[in-house]
């Protein structure tokens, strides 16, 4: 029965089956060598097996075998002792665990003497253990702890276990350090408590790391807290977490003000959708940069502030954003004063030395007659006198301008040879003044760029006339303009006294001026360089200077290599024979094989012409047709058909009903394909061109109206109502426009004009994109040559 209650079988399946199968398969071969030793004859053994129970665990036997040679048996007995082995095993392990832990572990009796403690306790306390064992647990304890330590042993004594708790402890020489506590009552049989153990860790460590954690926040918010910058911090809902001292000061809001506001409840509604999609950006974690914000205070009023915006993540997701803000409120306003006091300078000074130029030049060039000499004299003092208080007037606008980064560049394709050519025309008498000749040494003539040809001729004036000052007359300056690879470089060498080394990379600060004596001999203001560095890296390019002195200085700009796109040219994916008669015309096309192409390039950009295959693969070209001239934004855009089937979509059409310049059958004529695409492009209309000049001088409209005369019949406009009206019952090849008109500003009228080029011809820079401004010009940067010149290359091109 004891073997039935210890493994689970009945004494028929007990004799069953052989001895053997019973036992554990490691301890088989034991139990049967153990086995022969008692059937040899041995004396009686003991040695210990497990053995299968019937639910398939083992149970430990511990086994007494005596042999019986006269029955030729072996007795033996067998004590259950799995529980004692386990007991043994758990106990070792406790023991292994205890001496190797890190953290001190010791017991002590109800009364508080120290029983045991483990090594990792002698080596945090400095006591061997017949140093401490019997000692009272207050020996570890500091005098001013030993009152709490007394209260924690009642609790726990009391049958109430104690984790995680912080206080302090001491070593054998007296030094303190924090520990964290966990201690537990250890109970007999019969639950009563008859003593307790403590693990106790070294958290000194910590404590000091955490000490100064907290004395760092502290500072970093007392600075926060005391910093003059606005600092706010938001949740990912815009609810307001902290805001510092200045922050509540300037805005008027206390912290309980905005318990229940979001940040967007304070935000001016005009910036607030502005403001919601840069926050959006933000938590998802895009750059922004610097931002504007415009807050309505506490009281009603408004301020501006600007700085970085900089979101927390959690497990990748945003929890908040912190802000550092700078009050530009002030700055801002003197920025609008200082603007209408620009724009007032702007058109008070530049509008009469316009005039005053213009008419000096025409006075010399014979305009009212013949001239005494002495007269012919005085006149060019005061010509030239004029030309330098007009580049001083545009020298100090400008830098302010690009100071505040209000420059205005425009976009266009520029073949830099021909840039380079007019700029040494444009410079030519400016050179004759100082005995030099400039000498065009290299120019590319493949070479294009994008950017604004006023701006960059504004470049070339300023290193020309440096050249020509500071070189020895008699001199060349030799220009060159040439690509490599991806760049474009322009050069300008002179045969000067050189720049010294110390002072070249200062050449393009303001005010800067090497020679000072001979640059004011020479006359200049030291702005012409600095504002030249601003303008080529607003093209995206760099501007340097080499130089030797007694030998001369070489001054150079590289800008990106561009190629112009001028027409749109659509043709099925197997055709490419017209494209490539168009690129040997000297034509920049973009091609594309489908009008769903053509439709997205349209909308990406403007073109002077399309040539247009009916028979492309996605949509009908005589459908696409009908759908241009619906558009106000293509409706004058030349097309010229260049198909199989030309024939039959003119037919379709109705002929020029829909004003394509040309339909050209295949095979291509490739003379007249090249003829109606420049005839597309050059915008004639009749034998002289005509032109709407809006402006509101008097003296500005005569003087262009001389300069213009021969090459286009000339019509005024003096307000913004009666440019209206003329530009709504005729057409024009060109509209010179003002944009101070004493009824609006001229830029409104770009709207109302849709393929008619615009030049704009006034006294500060056209801000702003229009696609049907084909030019820009400062009046009193512009000499009656340079506008002739503009206006008639718009004319022709």
């Amino acid at each position: 029965s004891t073997w039935s209650k210890t493994l689970g079988f009945s004494d028929e399946e007990l004799f069953a089956v052989p001895y053997v199968d019973f036992v554990h398969p490691e301890d088989i071969n034991a139990t049967i060598e153990e086995a022969n030793k008692v059937a040899a004859g041995a004396s009686t053994i003991q040695f210990l097996n497990r053995y299968r129970r019937k639910d398939g665990a083992y149970v430990s036997l511990q086994w007494t075998a005596s042999p019986y040679p006269e029955e030729e048996l072996i007795y033996s007995v067998a004590r259950d002792v799995t529980q004692h082995i386990e007991d043994a095993l758990r106990r070792t392990e406790l023991a292994t665990i205890v001496e190797s832990s890190s953290d001190a572990m010791l017991l002590t009796d109800p009364h508080g003497r120290i029983r045991r403690w483990n090594r990792a306790a002698e080596s945090m306390f400095g006591y061997r253990s017949d140093e401490i064992i019997g000692s009272a647990l207050t020996t570890l304890t500091p005098n001013d702890y030993v009152d709490q330590t007394r209260e924690l042993f009642m609790r726990v004594i009391g049958g109430e276990p104690v984790e995680a708790y912080e206080t302090v402890r001491q070593t054998k020489n007296g030094q303190r350090f924090d520990v964290s506590l966990s201690v537990s009552p250890i109970r007999d049989a019969n639950e009563k408590v008859i003593g307790v153990a403590s693990i106790i860790r070294d958290i000194s460590a910590q404590k000091a790391a955490e000490k100064t954690i907290r004395e760092s926040e502290e500072r970093y918010r007392d600075l926060f807290e005391n910093a003059n910058d606005l600092i706010q911090s938001i949740d990912a809902d815009g609810r307001f977490l902290y805001v510092n001292k200045a922050w509540r000061r300037t805005l008027g809001y206390e912290e309980e003000d905005l318990a229940d506001k979001t940040i967007f409840d304070i935000i001016d509604p005009v910036c607030l959708p502005r403001c919601v999609e840069r926050f959006r950006q933000v938590m998802s974690g895009e750059h922004v940069g610097r931002i504007e914000v415009d807050f309505i205070t506490k009281d009603g009023g408004a301020i501006t502030v600007e700085g970085d915006v900089n979101c927390r993540f959690e497990d990748g997701q945003p929890v908040s954003t912190r802000a550092i803000f700078h009050d530009i409120t002030e700055r801002k306003k003197i920025d609008r004063m200082k603007d209408e006091f620009i724009s007032t300078v702007s058109h008070e000074l530049r509008t009469p030395l316009t005039s005053i130029r213009g008419s000096l030049d025409l006075i010399l060039g014979g305009a009212a007659g013949e001239l005494p000499d002495s007269a012919g004299a005085l006149l060019k003092i005061a010509r030239t006198n004029s030309e330098r208080l007009v580049r001083l007037i545009n020298d100090i606008l400008d830098i302010e301008k690009i100071e505040s980064g209000k420059v205005a560049f425009g976009q266009a394709s520029i073949k830099i040879a021909q840039l380079v050519e007019e700029s040494l025309l444009a410079n030519r008498g400016y050179a004759e003044q100082y005995g030099v000749e400039f000498v065009l040494e290299d120019a590319d003539s493949t070479a294009v760029v994008n950017g604004d040809p006023d701006r960059l001729m504004q470049v070339m004036a300023n290193l020309l006339s440096n050249a020509a000052k500071f070189s020895t007359r008699g001199d060349n300056v030799t220009i060159s303009a040439i690509q490599r690879g991806g760049t474009v470089r322009v050069s300008v060498t002179d045969t000067g006294k050189g720049i010294p080394r110390n002072a070249l990379e200062a050449i393009f600060e303001k005010f800067t001026q090497v020679d000072s004596s001979n640059t004011r001999q020479q006359g200049g203001t030291g702005l012409g360089l600095s504002i030249s560095k601003a303008i080529v890296e607003k093209h995206g390019g760099t501007i340097h200077v080499e130089s030797e002195l007694g030998v001369g200085s070489t001054f150079w700009f590289e800008l990106p290599a561009r190629f112009p796109a001028q027409i749109i040219t659509t043709s099925s994916p197997d055709s490419t024979r017209h494209p490539i008669m168009l690129r040997q015309a000297g034509f920049h096309p973009d091609i594309v094989h489908s009008i769903a192409d053509a439709r997205d390039r349209l909308k990406a950009r403007s073109y002077a012409a399309m040539t247009l295959d009916l028979l492309l693969p996605d949509e009908s070209g005589v459908s696409f047709v009908r759908e241009l001239r619906d558009d106000p934004a293509t409706r004058d855009l030349p097309i010229i058909v260049v198909s199989a089937v030309a024939k039959d979509g003119k037919s379709e059409l109705n002929g020029h009903a829909f004003k394509v310049v040309d339909w050209i059958d295949k095979p291509i004529d490739q003379r007249r394909l090249t003829n109606a695409v420049r005839a597309a492009v050059s915008s004639r209309n009749g034998d002289k061109p005509r032109i709407l000049h809006v402006e509101d001088d008097q003296d500005v409209r005569h003087i262009v109206q001389a300069v213009l005369d021969e090459v286009a019949h000339i019509e005024h406009a003096t307000t913004l109502k009666e440019a209206k009206s003329k530009l709504i019952a005729d057409s024009y090849n060109l509209v010179l426009l003002d944009l101070k008109l004493p009824d609006g500003s001229g830029s409104e009228l770009l709207s109302a004009i849709r393929t008619t080029p615009v030049v704009i011809f006034s006294v500060e820079e056209f801000v702003g994109a229009s696609e049907v401004v084909a030019a820009s010009l400062v009046k009193t940067r512009t000499d009656n040559n340079e506008l002739k010149r503009a206006i008639k290359a718009l004319l022709t091109n």
